[in-house]
């Protein structure tokens, strides 16, 4: 996402829009250039090797 940025008077940010189109998956990972002049993505594969496990409730099962 972008946005343009009005410093004349404070600072305004636009309206956010889509930079580019780039697929998505868990583990996908970005870097912006030293000089913001560029992003790097790294490729991912688009399955999930390991299960996702969640734990809800977990500060109660702290106090047990």
């Amino acid at each position: 996402m972008a946005a343009g940025v009005d410093t004349s008077r404070g600072f305004h940010a636009g309206v956010p829009g889509q930079l580019y189109a780039a697929p998505t998956a868990i583990g996908a990972a970005s870097l912006l250039t030293s000089r913001g002049q560029g992003l790097l993505l790294m490729p991912v594969e688009q399955h999930v090797a390991e299960p996702i496990s969640v734990m809800v409730n977990w500060l109660s099962a702290l106090k047990q």
